[in-house]
């Protein structure tokens, strides 16, 4: 492209790429999923895991 239409282009389309640039960065911060370390479900008295296994 010339340098006139990469000017056209990019003023005729400037609100759909930051509009894009937009949603990159929400899907970026929204797909790091929850803070914080990963717990098991249940109650911490019926976890069975970690445990000692078996030495052959």
């Amino acid at each position: 492209m010339t340098d006139l239409k990469q000017r056209v282009f990019l003023k005729d389309h400037r609100k759909y790429l930051l509009v894009l640039a937009a949603m990159m960065v929400s899907l970026a911060l929204t797909s790091c999923g929850r803070a914080g370390a990963p717990s098991p479900p249940g109650p911490t008295s019926a976890l069975t895991y970690p445990h000692q296994y078996p030495s052959e």
